[in-house]
């Protein structure tokens, strides 16, 4: 997934958790009709309020108003799409990721989670924040209530979210952050920020008394109710809520009773500056904060030598059509079964989104590969792929846990595994057998010399 893909990924994933984690709807006590569609001066009176709200639990000042839009459900479709231009041949970075996911067993055959996400999206997410024009859209439906908590709670996820930007330039932060672990680790430290400032708000208003709280359990679970098609969605598409949870916890530092306080979450501001200034780079660090706040458990992901392997895998006439980085999360689902249940109780649980056979992960690298066509259009997707993918851990026992549990859970016919002495396991995927004598007897000379 490319960094603007990415990003606004973020936004749209943003609203969801407003209605997932923290979704009370009361509505205001005086308000008559909090469903009539409001004005453009009615949206802007109230953003304008909001920043302020936001401004004094942060403890930071806008750098400019945020303006607000209206948006058709249209209009959030197209959001949603952004750019899904792939080419005429369809063969863009989004078909390549999808194909990469597909071979390693992270998205099983036929699953769009792009479509997926769209509508359950499209159905209630009430607003969205574009950082590419820096605008918040409010997306008008018949029957929505505009003065409810839950409205205004949602809007402040949204401006936390606006304020973080303008400090810390979102779409500066995913093109230097580009891998999919690396970009989940960023996505966790944004999301765990406006969570975390929503639920203070929330607190703050449930205690003002100048909301009728008496249908908010109802609200609750009709938006649970929404959400069961995510719920039930492949392993890998529901993966995408674990950044709210694990966010919140990364930015408490692995203790939740500051979040869970009796007078509301304790403020983060200070986390967040110290995380968007130097942002984790991998799942390891989000779903283990000591990795990354504890300096003498810090952990930074192995790198990869790409150049290294890319010409490798030219001496068997190959060529790499597209590399990414899964991670300690994405390896917790290729190591457990395709379709265990989801337990929307253990989405804040420490080891919610681990497990053992993905503990004491180091480093991996995931290469498409493809024969190589000379000349050919590189924007046609080629006939047969292929893959190769270098994991890397702590220990030996680590990576045989890994390889035990990945063969158990996603046994693959076309897979075969190459141990190396140095705690790496190189996984082949369809290639032929000169091939994949070629390339283990590469390995074999690079890392055992």
């Amino acid at each position: 997934m490319n960094a603007e893909a990415s990003t606004r990924l973020v936004s749209i994933l943003g609203a969801l958790s407003a209605l997932c984690l923290v979704g009370l709807s009361g509505t205001l006590g005086q308000e008559k009709d909090a469903s009539k569609e409001p004005s453009q001066e009615h949206l802007a009176v109230l953003v304008a309020e909001l920043q302020g709200e936001v401004e004094a639990l942060r403890g930071w000042k806008f750098k400019h108003p945020v303006a607000v839009e209206r948006y058709t459900e249209e209009g959030l479709r197209a959001f949603i799409r952004g750019d899904d231009s792939e080419g005429e041949s369809g063969w863009g970075k989004k078909a390549r990721s999808a194909a990469a996911m597909r071979i390693v067993g992270l998205l099983p055959e036929g699953c769009d989670p792009d479509k997926m996400f769209e509508e359950v999206m499209t159905e209630f997410v009430p607003g969205i924040y574009d950082h590419e024009k820096d605008i918040l859209g409010v997306v008008t439906r018949e029957g929505a209530e505009y003065d409810s908590l839950h409205f205004r709670s949602v809007l402040i996820h949204e401006l936390t979210h606006a304020l973080d930007d303008q400090y810390f330039d979102f779409e500066r932060l995913m093109s230097q952050h580009a891998s999919s672990d690396a970009q989940f680790a960023l996505s966790a430290v944004i999301e765990g920020s406006a969570v975390t400032l929503q639920e203070r708000f929330e607190r703050k208003a449930r205690a003002s008394g100048k909301y009728d709280m008496a249908a908010a359990a109802r609200a609750k679970m009709e938006e649970m109710s929404k959400m069961q098609s995510l719920f039930q969605a492949p392993p890998y598409v529901r993966s995408f809520m674990a950044r709210f949870p694990s966010g919140i916890r990364f930015l408490q530092r692995g203790d939740m009773t500051g979040f869970m306080a009796p007078d509301g979450p304790t403020c983060v501001a200070d986390a967040v500056k110290a995380a968007l200034q130097k942002p984790p780079l991998s799942s390891e660090q989000i779903l283990h904060p000591e990795k990354y706040w504890q300096e003498s458990q810090r952990e930074e992901p192995a790198i990869v030598d790409e150049e290294q392997i890319e010409k490798l895998v030219e001496t068997v006439g190959l060529q790499v059509e597209f590399t990414d980085t899964y991670g300690e999360l994405l390896c917790a689902i290729v190591t457990a079964p395709a379709d265990s249940p989801f337990n929307p109780m253990a989405m804040m649980m420490p080891n919610g989104w681990t497990n053992d056979a993905a503990m004491g992960w180091a480093g991996d690298r995931f290469f498409l590969m493809a024969d190589d066509a000379g000349e050919s259009n590189a924007s046609e997707k080629p006939n047969r792929l292929c893959g190769l993918w270098l994991t890397l851990w702590d220990t030996p026992q680590d990576r045989e846990e890994f390889v035990t549990a990945y063969e158990a859970h996603r046994p693959m016919p076309s897979r075969s595994v190459l141990r190396l002495k140095n705690n790496t396991a190189v996984f082949f995927f369809g290639l032929s057998a000169v091939q994949q004598d070629g390339l283990q007897e590469g390995f074999r000379v690079l890392h055992e010399p």
